[in-house]
């Protein structure tokens, strides 16, 4: 009997728990990650706080929890434990030294860029200063930052890089050249062989020589600095202390860096170079072929002339969706679309869009657009003065025009500004404090929607697109709007603006998507992720560094969260219940929260259709639908649960409604298969083959 293991009581278990896991721990978690930069997938970890802690029910001597937690960029997610891939961390590792290719995590901007306070993001040393004293970090969603102090806590180690080199074999590199008088010159070339702790690299004029692993890992990185955009490169905040000069110098010597790099990728001909040398003066004389240049003027016909008092932007063309007469079921639907057509200065109804469509248009994407002018000097202030003001139409269209007759578009630094403006609302100049102006915002949706279908046929000097999002942040507020922005309002004018703000959010965001996917094939999913086309594809390339299967989990599970969320004014609701003064609210109210829906339904198909790219297989194949179908179904449990108490009977036809609506809001054509799978897989096979709904 004294051998016995006396049982544990329930203060014992609680105690036990505690011990294992509890809120607050740091813990790290597993995952593979694909480096944009080298192709390559490797396993790390990613560092987080434990926010919440729940025991799960397993028949199991080993207790088992379900741990919610908060990571170092400021993304939630939910993790069992124990598990292989998930630990409890020590705490964080800051050397006392980096090398050049170290998997780091760097506070972004030391965490004081608006929508990114304190967040941490994953990257790569790319060059290290000969003190040591400071970096630059190559990040994952392919933005650079340089001086990053290495003494300040402001980065810390994830993963030492390999220092045998095998990640930069065949790679490109480019090599400084000493003995020039230039105070930065390249030389390209390509890293060939290992010869013990040397590299050796081949130039492009054929000789070769040996250089160490931080020369020629620097040299490789250096090289991937040429396709980035001068939006993405931003200086490590100097210090108070800094003088503007140091600032400006630091600046300037960037800029000649890259140029110098650039120039060694693509040198610029010599002055001389189509001079007859004397000693060809004797040679013999070849007849040349010459080619000869034919006006294309000629050849076309000439262009009608369009009426002054009727020129309209072409962003802006209206489509009318035919009715279905006949009462068919969802998954046999047949949704017609008709454009109009402007043609010879009158707008025309023309024939479907089949007909219409000429897919020789999109078949060279980058080669047909067209540089974009800039912003007069002094004038993006003055205008985003009246743009941000109590009568904001003035400005809004003068940025209008600038853009459909002028081609002329906002620098970068308004680009952001503008994004702020429709994540948080408008805020006077000088306040930190934020508003709802449904007008403000309604007008910087409209410009912005503008600019992401000009980017179509436009782009900027550096060859980037004219507007998209920075970062995953921009995505995911955009996401969580209609959450965040009706926080603690239930009805009313103040839940109305909320709404109509979430509602140009997400709209934008499926407008992004829809814009950059427009030139290929839906109805298949052989799509290529390549880096040059991904300058023009901002928001694609925002979500591919994220990782598609996440970003997909993250927009059904806001999608849900919006269902639920205004259910009373999605689901069926009666107005003739109220005031005319509350059916104005109500009514607005109802609007907006199905525009939200229906747009980020829109969003959850095309970054199904991008993640089934990436995995190589069709849109009906159950690995979309599968993620599709648990993360709805985990964040609808979860969120019933915030709802008032209801009957079984009514919380069954409830739960009912609410996955006949998600499923209703998957309404892209392409998408339809994904819909049917996705149905049957939440319970309404029934449904969707009944004809009436």
């Amino acid at each position: 009997v004294d051998d016995l293991e006396s049982p544990k009581t329930k203060d014992d278990e609680e105690e036990e728990e505690s011990e294992m896991i509890k809120k607050g721990d740091l813990v790290k978690a597993g995952f593979d990650v694909t480096d944009p930069w080298f192709g390559i997938t490797l396993q790390e970890w990613y560092f987080g706080t434990v926010s919440r802690v729940k025991k799960e029910k397993i028949s199991s001597s080993t207790p088992a929890y379900k741990i919610d937690v908060l990571y170092a960029d400021k993304s939630k997610g939910t993790l069992p434990f124990p598990a292989d891939d998930v630990e409890k961390a020590d705490g964080h590792v800051y050397p006392d030294t980096f090398f050049v290719g170290d998997s780091v995590d760097c506070l972004h901007q030391d965490g004081h860029r608006p929508g990114h306070e304190g967040k941490w993001y994953r990257g790569r040393i790319s060059s290290i200063s000969d003190d040591g004293s400071t970096c630059d970090v190559l990040y994952l969603d392919q933005d650079f930052e340089f001086n990053i102090p290495t003494k300040e806590e402001k980065i810390r180690l994830i993963k030492r890089a390999d220092l045998k080199g095998d990640w930069m074999m065949n790679k490109k590199t480019t090599m400084p050249v000493n003995e020039s008088g230039e105070k930065f010159q390249y030389r390209a070339g390509l890293v060939a062989s290992r010869e013990g702790e040397k590299f050796c690299v081949t130039f492009t004029d054929g000789t070769s020589e040996s250089f160490d692993y931080v020369e020629v890992a620097t040299g490789v990185f250096s090289m991937l600095l040429v396709d980035i955009s001068q939006k993405d490169i931003s200086l490590w905040p100097v210090s108070s202390s800094s003088s503007m000069a140091s600032t400006a110098r630091l600046r300037r010597q960037m800029r000649e860096k890259l140029a110098a790099i650039k120039e060694s990728v693509s040198p610029k001909p010599k002055p001389n170079a189509g001079k007859k040398s004397a000693s060809n003066k004797n040679a013999p004389k070849v007849k040349v072929e010459r080619s000869v240049n034919v006006k294309m003027e000629a050849t076309k016909e000439r262009a009608k002339p369009i009426k002054r008092e009727i020129v309209r932007s072409i962003l802006y063309a209206k489509i009318d969706v035919d009715e279905v007469t006949t009462d068919t079921p969802m998954k046999k639907g047949v949704r017609s679309v008709k454009r109009l057509k402007m043609d010879a200065g009158q707008w025309q109804e023309g024939a479907s869009v089949e007909e219409q469509y000429d897919a020789s248009e999109n078949d060279n994407i980058v080669g047909t657009r067209r540089r974009a002018k800039d912003f007069p000097p002094g004038l993006a202030n003055v205008i985003w003065c009246a743009l941000n003001s109590p009568e904001p139409q003035t400005g809004a269209n003068l940025l209008r025009n600038m853009l459909c007759v002028q081609s002329i578009v906002p620098p970068i630094h308004l680009v952001e500004k503008l994004m702020d403006l429709i994540k948080f609302g408008p805020k006077a100049e000088g306040s930190s404090v934020y508003f709802k102006d449904p007008l403000r915002t309604q007008l910087a949706s409209s410009y912005a929607c503008a600019l992401v279908t000009a980017s179509s046929h436009l782009v900027r000097k550096d060859d980037s697109a004219i507007f998209g999002p920075s970062s995953w942040d921009d995505i995911e507020i955009l996401l969580s709007q209609s959450i965040a922005q009706t926080e603690n309002a239930i009805s009313g004018r103040r839940l109305a603006q909320g709404l109509q703000m979430a509602a140009c959010g997400s709209k934008l965001l499926s407008l992004m998507l829809r814009s950059e996917l427009q030139g290929n094939d839906l109805s298949s999913t052989s799509f290529t992720f390549d880096v040059t086309l991904m300058k023009f594809m901002p928001t694609v390339k925002v979500l591919k560094c994220e990782g598609l299967r996440n970003v997909l989990k993250a927009v059904v599970r806001h999608a849900t969260s919006c269902l639920v969320r205004h259910s009373k004014w999605i689901l069926d609701h009666d107005l003739n219940e109220l005031s005319p003064i509350e059916r104005a609210s109500a009514e607005c109210c109802a609007s907006e929260a199905k525009t939200c829906l229906d747009s980020l339904g829109s969003v959850v198909c095309y970054t199904a259709w991008l993640f089934c790219s990436e995995e190589g297989v069709a849109i009906d194949h159950s690995s979309s639908a599968i993620i599709i179908r648990d993360e709805f179904l985990s964040e609808l449990a979860r969120s019933i649960e915030n709802l008032p108490e209801m009957s079984n009977k009514k919380k069954t036809t409830f739960t009912k409604k609410v996955k006949l609506h998600f499923l209703l809001s998957l309404v892209e054509e392409f998408a339809f298969p994904l819909q049917d799978s996705v149905g049957k897989m939440i319970g309404l096979e029934d449904i969707l083959y009944s004809n009436t709904i």
